[in-house]
């Protein structure tokens, strides 16, 4: 596997561990429901993008089987958004010739 490729998918890697950390919050957070915690909330739509799929699901209770399975599912989308994202970083950083600017 080439750096780059590498590089691609540790990326990526990070995109649905940033995922699996919303799933642990909102696990977590479930029993209490405090008022909105505003700024944690535009961090986690910034973050995972992906994750406003999950308002599209009004029957997933937190803690059950198709929450879990729709966050699978946005957990992949943030995989590859973050993925993408990289690979276009690599591409455009480099010059026309081939080599990589520093």
């Amino acid at each position: 596997m080439t750096k780059d490729r590498r590089v691609i998918l540790q990326f990526a890697a990070i995109g649905f561990a940033v995922a699996a950390a919303i799933v642990v919050h909102s696990v977590f957070t479930d029993s209490s429901p405090p008022p909105p915690n505003i700024p944690l909330l535009v961090a986690m739509i910034i973050l995972c993008p992906p994750s406003l799929l999950g308002i599209a699901c009004i029957d997933c209770e937190i803690g059950t089987g198709g929450f879990y399975f729709v966050w699978f599912f946005v957990g992949v989308f943030n995989f590859v958004l973050y993925g993408v994202v990289r690979a276009a970083y690599l591409r455009f950083r480099r010059r026309p010739s081939g080599t990589v600017t520093s």
